[in-house]
């Protein structure tokens, strides 16, 4: 049985990895900052 800690990690993996999808779909450039602020939330959520 996967732990609370583990379930929470695989739910941030997902949404990052959606993330990752949707910015090569559309083939967009996306300034580097803003790509910075959203590792940089996940890492947070990944912390708590």
């Amino acid at each position: 049985m996967m732990t609370s800690n583990g379930m929470r990690l695989r739910k941030i993996q997902r949404l990052a990895h959606e993330i990752i999808d949707e910015v090569n779909i559309r083939n967009e450039q996306r300034p580097p900052e803003i790509l910075k602020s959203v590792v940089f939330g996940l890492t947070c959520l990944i912390i708590q």
